[in-house]
């Protein structure tokens, strides 16, 4: 039993660590990545109207935003990427042209598709690991219910032999105790 909740135990922090990988490897990319691109929708929007935008509240959003998802964890294809667009990000204000803008927001757009495709397969394998632990729950229990109950059973057996044990002592008794009177 104790063994049991250990496993059970291990199993349910695995779940845990998966589900923080969800949330935090792939909704808060997302998140940080969709303000970037709301921002840079603004920008676009702004020049089109007219040319002077006021763009520095939005440029140090964006860069806070940026830096965050630019400083998650990436494996190595993912970061040659993220690298390439930081310095475009980072080229696109020095430049300051609506078209760099307008190509930004594509590829920051092409981010937000990739990590939500990522964050479907981390939930679909959360699924599949959830619906083995909840096998491996039930086997273990059914285990441990057949282990318990041939437990009580052996322990009925013995109590029931000692009892016959007892009966006959006791019969044996009577029997010698009618003979030496």
């Amino acid at each position: 039993l104790v063994l049991s909740s250990f496993l059970f135990n291990k199993q349910i922090d695995g779940l845990k660590k998966q589900i923080d990988n969800i949330y935090f490897g792939n909704l808060i990319p997302i998140v940080k990545l969709q303000i970037i691109a709301d921002n840079y929708q603004e920008i676009v929007s702004c020049r089109k109207v007219k040319y002077n935008c006021d763009i520095k509240e939005k440029e140090e959003i964006i860069f806070q935003e940026w830096s965050y998802y630019n400083n998650t964890y990436k494996n190595a294809d993912e970061r040659v990427v993220v690298d390439t667009i930081n310095e475009e990000i980072h080229a696109s204000f020095n430049e300051n042209n609506i078209q760099n803008f307008k190509n930004i927001l594509a590829r920051v757009d092409f981010l937000i598709q990739y990590e939500t495709q990522v964050a479907f397969k981390e939930r679909k394998k959360f699924v599949e690991d959830y619906e083995n632990m909840k096998k491996y729950l039930f086997y273990s229990i059914s285990i441990i219910l057949f282990l318990s109950f041939i437990v009580i059973v052996y322990i009925m057996f013995q109590v029931i032999k000692k009892d016959k044990q007892l009966t006959v002592l006791n019969k044996k008794y009577k029997i010698d105790s009618i003979t030496d009177s």
